[in-house]
């Protein structure tokens, strides 16, 4: 009886192993390659007026943006600096085809700030809309990224909102991709 429910157990083991391998492995989106016309080092310089989220400042940054995880994701470092210091963050966007649209999460060495975000590709024109965890208070945001048809370049505007009703200006930026010299 054992060599029976022993033999049973295996031939389940070899079925199951047989089926996995028969199995492709999942691949990312076709979705997901839009992202690849981010990937590259940018820099970037800004201008933020004061509000709840922070007062009146410019700051200069800059972001590396690479394929991570098979493809499933771009994986983003940056460093952003202000009259006040230095700022490190990491992001991650991936792309959600249950409700076609792409996602992002921010993640901000300064008091914990965290952003999650949506956000859809058209042409040259990205549309973001999100929330922000700011000093412990949330609120919405949203902003527009229009880059040139090459990608080589971007101006992006952001609002913010308290309450979902009324928006107030928050910051506008400029991008621009940067070829780095090649390592010795």
């Amino acid at each position: 009886m054992k060599r029976i429910s022993l033999l049973f157990s295996l031939l389940a083991v070899c079925m199951v192993t047989a089926l996995y391998a028969q199995t492709a492995a999942p691949k990312p989106s076709a979705e997901m390659k839009k992202l690849n016309a981010f990937v590259g080092h940018f820099t970037y310089e800004g201008e933020g007026v004061p509000s709840p989220l922070g007062p009146a400042r410019r700051y200069k940054g800059e972001v590396d943006v690479q394929i991570a995880l098979k493809g499933f994701f771009a994986h983003c470092t940056g460093t952003e600096k202000d009259a006040t210091g230095e700022m490190h963050f990491v992001e991650y966007w991936g792309y959600d085809s249950t409700n076609n649209t792409f996602y992002s999460n921010r993640y901000e060495d300064d008091d914990s700030n965290v952003y999650s975000e949506k956000f859809t590709i058209n042409g040259s024109a990205v549309a973001v809309t999100g929330s922000a965890l700011v000093n412990g208070k949330q609120y919405v945001t949203r902003r527009t990224e229009n880059w040139a048809k090459d990608w080589s370049s971007a101006t992006m505007k952001m609002e913010f909102s308290s309450d979902g009703k009324t928006w107030n200006p928050l910051l506008q930026q400029k991008f621009t991709k940067v070829k780095l010299a090649a390592k010795r």
